[in-house]
C-alpha cells in the first residue's frame, strides 16, 4: 500500500504541474474483501442402498476457488460397523486451484443379515488454506435390502444375529 501511495504522490506532482492542482483524488471502486473460502459437505445426510456398492460424498468450496486447499476426513462407526457394513475410510481430500467441488467414495458391504437401517458418520477436520464449512459432518444411512425375520415388525439390533421384537 505504501508503494501505491508513493507512486500516486509522484504522479500527483506531474499532474499538479500540468493541471495546476495540488491534490490528487482517487477512489477504489468495486474492491471488496472476499470472505474466506470454506469447505462444507454438500449435505448433512446421505441414504445409500446396501446393494449400491458405494456412496459418493461431495465437498464444496465456497467463495473463492483460488489456490490449493485440503481437508482431512474419516469415517466413524455408529450402528453401522466398519469391516461388516462399510469399509472405513480416512485421508486428505485436496482441491486444486480452480476446483470448486470434489467427491470421495466410501465402499458399502452388502451382507446377508436382516438388520434394518444402520448409519455411520463422515467427519471433516484439519483444513489447510481454508476454513471448515457447515456441515462438517454427514450421517450416512445404509438401507438394508434383506427382509426382517418372520413375525417381527419393529426391530432393535442387539448384535450381528439377534433381534428384540417390540410389541
Amino acid at each position: 500500500m505504501f508503494s501505491l501511495w508513493r507512486k500516486a504522490r509522484r504522479e500527483n506532482s506531474a499532474a499538479s504541474r500540468l493541471l495546476g492542482s495540488t491534490s490528487l483524488r482517487f477512489a477504489l471502486h468495486g474492491w471488496q474483501r472476499e470472505s474466506p473460502a470454506e469447505l462444507p459437505l454438500a449435505q448433512a445426510n446421505y441414504d445409500v442402498d446396501e446393494t449400491a456398492g458405494s456412496v459418493s460424498v461431495t465437498v464444496n468450496r465456497s467463495s473463492s476457488s483460488a489456490g490449493q486447499v485440503s481437508v482431512g476426513y474419516a469415517t466413524v462407526d455408529n450402528t453401522a460397523m466398519s469391516g461388516s457394513d462399510y469399509v472405513s475410510s480416512s485421508g486428505t481430500l485436496t482441491l486444486q486451484n480452480g476446483e470448486t467441488s470434489k467427491s470421495l467414495n466410501i465402499s458399502i458391504d452388502d451382507d446377508a443379515k436382516a438388520e434394518g437401517g444402520e448409519y455411520f458418520t463422515l467427519v471433516l477436520s484439519n483444513p489447510v488454506g481454508v476454513a471448515l464449512g457447515s456441515p462438517s459432518q454427514a450421517q450416512i444411512t445404509i438401507i438394508d435390502d434383506e427382509s426382517c425375520p418372520p413375525g417381527t415388525t419393529d426391530l432393535e439390533v442387539k448384535g450381528p444375529d439377534s433381534y428384540v421384537t417390540r410389541v
